[in-house]
């Protein structure tokens, strides 16, 4: 008799409170030793608008973070610390948001089944990975995942795209 294990590979991805990306490793994949690569970094983009923007007017994004602290440090938002803080910050929590990062997976991860995790995300998403829609998700602070397996390109390079948008909370008093 003989057993079949199925290795599974992992890209972790968590969206933070309020409209922003983290990533992590969390602990469960360890134990189920599945291989795990981070997208955490400072080479994401994000950029506001209601159709996918042009290259030209992104902005360099750190994951895990949010969009406030991004704005701040290019100067676009004062500093949440300052006073009451920026009246654009309302402005800011209802526009729906665009990030996206390039990576590459070893060539190794071909036939493996590859997940892409989220933890959740501020308030509703939808993931596009190399153009091809992934699908879309309500609710924030739940997991939530994609098997990517079949639209991965190991070894080669790779888009993410998430559709970032909060506008449940439209009219909502902050």
């Amino acid at each position: 008799m003989s057993t079949v294990c199925n290795r599974a590979v992992v890209i972790i991805l968590i969206v933070s409170v309020i409209s922003g990306l983290c990533v992590t490793t969390p602990t469960w994949a360890a134990t189920l030793a599945r291989q795990t690569v981070s997208l955490n970094g400072n080479d994401w983009l994000i950029n506001s608008g209601a159709v996918l923007p042009n290259d030209s007017n992104w902005i360099t994004a750190t994951v895990p973070g949010n969009i406030q602290s991004d704005l701040e440090r290019r100067h676009l938002l004062d500093p949440l610390s300052y006073g009451a803080g920026d009246p654009r910050l309302i402005e800011v929590c209802q526009k729906e948001w665009w990030y996206k990062k390039s990576f590459m997976v070893p060539s190794d991860f071909s036939g493996q089944r590859v997940v892409l995790v989220f933890d959740g995300v501020d308030d509703t998403c939808q993931v596009w990975l190399n153009g091809q829609l992934l699908g879309s998700h309500a609710g924030m602070f739940i997991r939530f995942e994609f098997d990517i397996s079949k639209v991965i390109l190991p070894g080669r390079n790779n888009m993410l795209v998430v559709k970032v948008d909060s506008h449940a909370f439209t009219g909502v008093a902050l």
